[in-house]
């Protein structure tokens, strides 16, 4: 079996390209978790503009957070396979794994710094919009509810009650 030193060279190109390409999907996985709670915000953008983000249920986000990851690397390993199929017939060599890691790392470290970094901060804006209408809308509901003759309050009962609950408004 020949080994030609060009067709090594472009495959392991290749490899690099296709190494971004995973980095990309990563990032678009992660853009996806941060709306779920899976993923963790940038930090320099976390500390400047939500200076108190509590956290929640720690463990539950670490364990969705695996499983989230096991996902990706699944996906990833599946275009690898279909990648080493597609430019080396099926033959998966070192200089392949070593090309796609160089690409991933290289792209992680450069403009995936910079798309984390927005994708942080997309993300905090529509936290904030989302605050802003469920608060908005809380408050609509209240005065709503408020505004509902006695009598009337008196002849829902229970079901008022319920309501007021569901809505989460004390009174």
């Amino acid at each position: 079996m020949e080994i030609d030193i060009l067709n090594q060279i472009m495959v392991t190109l290749n490899s690099i390209a296709f190494g971004i390409f995973l980095g990309i999907v990563y990032d678009v996985l992660s853009f996806i978790g941060l709306f779920f709670g899976l993923m963790n915000l940038n930090e320099k953008v976390k500390n400047k503009m939500l200076p108190r983000i509590e956290e929640k249920n720690v463990v539950i986000k670490n364990i969705i957070q695996f499983i989230f990851d096991i996902f990706y690397f699944l996906i990833a390993s599946l275009l690898i396979s279909v990648f080493a199929f597609g430019v080396n017939k099926g033959i998966v060599r070192w200089y392949i794994i070593v090309g796609i890691f160089i690409g991933f790392m290289i792209y992680k470290r450069t403009i995936g710094m910079l798309i984390n970094t927005i994708n942080s901060y997309i993300a905090i804006i529509i936290f904030r919009f989302y605050d802003k209408t469920r608060i908005a809308l809380k408050k609509l509901l209240k005065a709503f509810i408020n505004r509902v003759p006695k009598r009337t309050k008196k002849t829902l009962g229970n079901s008022n009650k319920r309501v007021i609950l569901f809505a989460g408004i004390k009174q």
